[in-house]
């Protein structure tokens, strides 16, 4: 990877820090796209270059998720006859990423299009 592409990637990384930031100050509806290249001292261009808008955003942190949830399923036994594991990588994920969870709920039930998204997300 070189300089340039290390720099956009920690750009992209510090975006979705920050978003993650200001949905838990802010909530998802009330955050904008100006808050949250403020948090990562980025500017609004920036933002431009890796996401179309807000939704975008939210749905990249969706999927760092469901990424988290494949890596806790991997250390929990496949044993489907014993919820245990599986209820706690539910409540990990729960607690882990709570403003993006409360964020996503929210992007929802504004947008029933989103709605239908992330109804398929979760399947």
């Amino acid at each position: 990877m070189t300089t340039r592409q290390e720099k956009a990637a920690q750009t992209r990384r510090d975006l979705l820090d920050a978003a993650r930031v200001v949905f838990e100050r802010n909530g998802y509806l009330n955050a904008t796209i100006t808050d949250i290249t403020t948090e990562a001292g980025k500017a609004a261009g920036s933002f431009y270059n890796h996401f179309d808008g807000k939704e975008a955003l939210l749905l990249a942190l969706a999927d760092d998720i469901g990424d988290d949830a494949d890596a806790l399923i991997t250390t929990s036994p496949d044993d489907l006859r014993n919820l245990g594991p599986h209820l706690a990588v539910f409540w990990q994920l729960q607690s882990r990423h709570r403003p993006v969870m409360a964020a996503l709920r929210d992007a929802a039930l504004v947008d029933p299009e989103f709605a239908q998204r992330m109804h398929d997300f979760g399947i």
